[in-house]
């Protein structure tokens, strides 16, 4: 329902407004329909809260439900958002702090790329920059044939992304060529003994090519 409003008439007792049992019994609906929503702590407040400042320290209590956007241009009011069940940001969105405590954090999921039922081509594309195109943190590939690994793209210092080559050739190795020898095994030609699998973890420490480092595991 919708708030509603008593008539007061246009001038006092020209007796043109609601009744007073009839003004009292707007009241009580517009009470109920508030306690419906918000009062009795088991209803759900659908809205769009657009403010420079939100005043309240709790929104709801155990049993209410916030839903809608907390939109402003600048918050720097907000110090607590209690517990979230879920938090979705939009695409290229940020979060920034001096620090974050993950100390109760049991895992942290990412996306993945399984790419082990088919073979790579010759050629290895990795984007490592935060672009609208949403990126898998992590892929796997099956390969046969030696693979070139390029960073494609402008570079993100910061941006890390991991990959899983595995080399299903029937006998001897394939080659990663990575853009240089930046990484823990000192050159730029990696192989992979057949029927193994390599990792390959790229940090950015850099917007340019010659400050990405990668850490390899088994080769």
């Amino acid at each position: 329902m919708t708030i509603e409003t008593i008539n007061v008439g246009t001038s006092p007792n020209d007796g043109t407004g609601s009744s007073l049992r009839n003004s009292f019994i707007i009241c009580n609906n517009n009470f109920s329909y508030l306690s419906s929503i918000s009062g009795n702590g088991s209803g759900t407040i659908t809205a769009n809260i657009i403010a420079v400042t939100v005043q309240a320290a709790t929104i709801g209590n155990s049993g209410a439900v916030l839903t809608g956007t907390l939109s402003t241009a600048a918050q720097t009011n907000i110090t607590s958002v209690g517990t979230l069940s879920s938090l979705s940001l939009a695409t290229n969105s940020s979060v920034s702090a001096t620090r974050f405590d993950m100390s109760t954090v049991r895992f942290i999921t990412r996306s993945i790329d399984n790419r082990f039922s088919s073979n790579q081509a010759n050629t290895s594309n990795i984007a490592l920059n935060t672009t609208t195109t949403r990126y898998s943190q992590i892929t796997s590939d099956d390969v046969n044939v030696n693979v070139t690994v390029n960073y494609t793209g402008t570079i993100t210092a910061g941006f890390q992304r991991y990959a899983a080559f595995r080399n299903v050739a029937a006998s001897g190795n394939v080659y990663i060529t990575l853009p240089n020898s930046n990484n823990n095994k000192g050159t730029n030609l990696i192989p992979i003994l057949a029927g193994t699998t390599a990792f390959f973890t790229y940090t950015a420490f850099g917007n340019t090519s010659a400050n990405v480092a990668v850490q390899i595991v088994n080769t």
